[in-house]
């Protein structure tokens, strides 16, 4: 009933495990963001640990 939505790479789609390293794309949460997955979920773009280096050389060109 409540079970745990699944975290993927936004360019790859890979799931991202627990504890894994990875990036994540977002404006600064205003101050008094209590449940920061929450802010992360609905308004972040995640990036596994492969994938945010063709990221960073696509906005370079």
């Amino acid at each position: 009933m409540f079970g745990k939505k699944s975290t993927t790479c936004t360019s790859c789609g890979k799931e991202i495990a627990v504890h894994e390293r990875s990036w994540i794309y977002m404006q600064y949460p205003p101050s008094g963001m209590t449940n920061i997955q929450k802010y992360i979920e609905l308004g972040g773009e995640v990036y596994c640990t492969s994938c945010v280096g063709k990221v960073e050389k696509q906005e370079s060109n």
